[in-house]
């Protein structure tokens, strides 16, 4: 996204209040970027909710993990992660 908008790392960086050569880490995946990062992008970039779930699932496949928005859900609505815990043990599928 910062390439396409003909950004330099210095002047993101200021923009989202990041240095630089943690931008260069990010981009080369020497780093993971926490939530904060991530919505900070998503506000600088104004991003709609179809480029905002394409980032999250790249963050989430890039540190082998869940994405921020929906780790955010279940911790707003942790009834949801019950249901998902017994249907994961009603198949059998261990946590």
């Amino acid at each position: 996204m910062r390439a396409n908008s003909n950004l330099t790392l210095r002047a993101l960086g200021e923009d989202l209040g990041l240095s630089a050569s943690y931008l260069n880490d990010l981009e080369k995946g020497n780093r993971k970027p926490n939530e904060r990062v991530v919505e900070a992008l998503v506000t600088f970039y104004n991003l709609n909710l179809n480029q905002q779930r394409i980032l999250y699932d790249s963050v989430a496949n890039s540190t082998d993990s869940l994405s921020f928005d929906v780790i955010r859900f279940l911790k707003e609505n942790p009834e949801e992660l019950l249901k998902i815990i017994n249907t994961m043990q009603q198949n059998g599928l261990k946590r």
